[in-house]
């Protein structure tokens, strides 16, 4: 129950109007406010409501920071999505609107300074800052049990590291990410899209840097937690790029390489990917790749 809706209900109990519950303290104005939009007063005048509705302070501000906390929750939920989407300007507008105060739990700052992290990389293209940022998450985290948050902070690092040139510190990051998707215990049921979205930077990686064996051996987990979970999160992508690691690896395998790209394009199109229904249907088509496998 919200902190109006507390105020409200024990107000109506007690048989008292705003007004009455208002008076010698504030305005009725601000008892309106209180109780239908959740507008939280002073301190002052929040402990004088109480005494007045006989509560404590504890019985409606529990509730009302368990509020806030799901506010805060579902605002990290939105700027995540807008991330995928690749609106980094949204992500921005979103995370600015989050009071650190609020940050109730472990897993919330981590979510949250994740989130910072991509916003100074991508926006800002600050990397040091991202690396702040994305440290944080990692320092504020159990590390002989990572968390999902940990393992998008080790790939984002990595890939901060490889478009540096910095192959050696790119790949402790992304090797220790993929071995901590193996090992960890990720809820995967709740976090699988995060751990999709891990699994498809990691491959990637190993592709760039033609580790062809350790891309596929990451793609195909990819492909084999989808078959697990019954999902197809970024299957358009898993498929595009065995295509293309097929293909560097050895140009004999262009048959296979466009079974796996006509499958990128089916899924891209029920996705509504046009990025990767654009560079799958270009490979099918002009059997070679266009510059920049995302």
């Amino acid at each position: 129950m919200f902190l109006g809706s507390v105020i409200k209900q024990r107000r109506e109990e007690l048989h008292l109007t705003q007004t009455q519950l208002s008076s010698g303290i504030t305005t009725q104005a601000t008892i309106s406010e209180l109780e239908n939009k959740n507008s939280a007063p002073t301190i002052k005048i929040l402990v004088a409501i109480c005494k007045r509705l006989n509560l404590t302070l504890n019985d409606v501000v529990s509730d009302f920071n368990v509020h806030r906390a799901d506010d805060v929750i579902q605002k990290l939920n939105l700027a995540e999505k807008y991330s995928r989407s690749l609106k980094p300007d949204k992500v921005k507008e979103v995370i600015d609107s989050i009071d650190t105060k609020d940050l109730s739990t472990d897993e919330a700052t981590a979510f949250y300074y994740f989130l910072k992290g991509n916003i100074a990389l991508i926006i800002d293209q600050d990397f040091d800052d991202a690396q702040f940022y994305y440290n944080l998450v990692l320092n504020a985290q159990d590390k002989n049990n990572p968390s999902i948050y940990v393992i998008l902070a080790e790939t984002s690092i990595g890939i901060s590291y490889f478009r540096k040139d910095d192959s050696q510190k790119a790949k402790y990051y992304l090797d220790k990410a993929f071995h901590d998707i193996m090992t960890g215990d990720l809820n995967l049921q709740n976090n699988l899209s995060r751990v999709q979205f891990a699994l498809t930077n990691i491959g990637n990686y190993y592709s760039k840097i033609k580790e062809f064996e350790l891309s596929k051996t990451v793609l195909e987990y990819g492909i084999q937690l989808n078959r697990e979970f019954g999902s197809i999160n970024s299957l358009d992508y898993f498929y595009h790029l065995l295509a293309y690691d097929l293909i560097q690896e050895d140009p004999n395998n262009l048959e296979q390489a466009i079974y796996y790209a006509k499958i990128a394009v089916s899924m891209a199109e029920h996705l509504k990917n046009d990025y990767m229904v654009e560079h799958s249907s270009y490979f099918v088509e002009h059997k070679k790749f266009l510059p920049d496998v995302k």
